[in-house]
């Protein structure tokens, strides 16, 4: 038997004393990462209309 929720409370506290590693990164790094995501992504949708056209 299926169980359905009806509410979710999420419940977040966010802290801006504790400085992250990614506040340092220069431009080039941003920017290798993002083409780093980006190339995952298009490889993702090419995976995924592959899989969809072999159906």
């Amino acid at each position: 038997m299926p169980i359905e929720i009806r509410e979710l409370i999420i419940k977040v506290s966010v802290d801006q004393h504790n400085k992250s590693s990614n506040a340092s990164m220069d431009n080039r790094e941003l920017a290798a990462l993002k083409s780093k995501i980006i190339k995952e992504c298009v490889e993702a949708v090419k995976l995924r209309m592959k899989n969809i056209s072999q159906r």
